[in-house]
């Protein structure tokens, strides 16, 4: 018997899961599938919960455990859903964006999302952030929007710029958090740099600017997405010579051969404006 934060609902010999959790003792076997349902089951209409039974099971219990309070399993088809439609609205905006970190792994290595993500990650490039409009968002559904740009600097010899850098923009959508990073360039040109960190700890993921300049095309649920090229050298730069190998969560930053503790960034662009 262990003690874990969770909400199991049952429709015949089925097993749902709704976005809410409580705390209860459970016993229960850790492979069951389970279903990611927008709303509670008995408040989807029962056409809808045929919908979701029909589909390939977004994760086993013992996957959502895993995932603990702050990185739960959001499912596979919410997921697509939210990043096909952000990326469409980023087009509205003619933002250059790109897949990034496990959601580009999981599309390139597994032609599919990875079922025990709790986000999608875009990249798009830093000079196009006068281009974000905030009051988009509603148009297209997101909603929680929040720009983190108070605390990233760059950081050269110990001495760090007095400007903020944008960080990450992220919204919601079926109960999915959408990241886009900003992709900066470095004052040398010769790269970008995403900001990344929090609190004391400042770093950045630096790779090559030529990676975004000949960036290919990826065909995702029927849209074409950009991807950094050569995308194998990317991915090994996040996730070291393993990535084609699954493995369950995510990589400590210290042992990504991207990261970088000096850094250097050029000016920053136009701040975004909150609606």
């Amino acid at each position: 018997m262990k003690k874990i934060k969770i909400t199991i609902e049952y429709l015949s010999d089925h097993t749902l899961l709704n976005t809410s959790r409580v705390e209860e003792d459970v016993e229960i076997d850790k492979n069951l599938p389970l279903w990611r349902t927008l709303n509670g089951m008995f408040d989807e209409s029962y056409r809808n919960m045929r919908i979701v039974m029909k589909r390939t099971p977004d994760m086993t219990v013992g996957e959502f455990i895993k995932g603990g309070d702050k990185r739960m399993p959001v499912g596979v088809e919410n997921a697509s859903k939210a990043l096909v439609e952000a990326s469409v609205m980023l087009d509205s905006m003619n933002i250059r964006h790109y897949l990034a970190f496990g959601t580009c792994l999981g599309i390139v290595r597994d032609k599919k999302l990875i079922k025990h993500d709790w986000d999608v990650d875009l990249i798009m490039l830093g000079e196009d952030l006068p281009k974000f409009k905030p009051e988009l968002l509603e148009e297209y559904g997101f909603e929680g929007y929040k720009l983190k740009q108070d605390i990233p600097r760059w950081k050269k010899d110990g001495k760090e710029s007095e400007e903020c850098y944008v960080r990450t923009i992220s919204f919601w959508k079926y109960g999915v958090r959408v990241d886009i990073d900003p992709a900066h360039i470095s004052t040398d040109g010769k790269s970008r740099l995403l900001l990344k960190g929090r609190k004391r700890e400042k770093f950045a993921a630096e790779h090559p600017r030529e990676w975004f300049d000949n960036a290919v095309s990826v065909n995702f649920k029927g849209k074409d997405f950009l991807i950094p090229s050569p995308v194998e050298e990317y991915l090994f730069s996040n996730y070291g010579a393993g990535w084609i190998n699954p493995v369950y969560g995510p990589m400590d930053w210290v042992k990504r051969p991207c990261m970088r503790e000096e850094y250097e960034c050029k000016k920053e662009e136009e701040n975004i404006k909150t609606p």
